[in-house]
């Protein structure tokens, strides 16, 4: 089966189009595990603080008020 010039060349640009968004996938998934990761670690220093001047926490200050 021939292609023309047109229909070649609209194929070639969605192959390459294609192969662009799984890159841009793989690199937004890797953000939201990084994300992910630093939410993780903040939680830990604030409970890590919380726990050094002791602080209450989110329990205890729901039912202080």
């Amino acid at each position: 089966m021939a292609l023309d010039m047109k229909s070649e060349l609209f194929l070639k640009n969605l192959m390459i189009f294609s192969r662009q968004t799984q890159e841009i996938n793989k690199h937004r998934i890797g953000l939201d595990l990084r994300l992910v990761n630093l939410n993780n670690s903040d939680k830990t220093r604030m409970n890590k603080l919380k726990a050094r001047f002791n602080l209450p926490g989110e329990k205890n200050l729901r039912t202080a008020v």
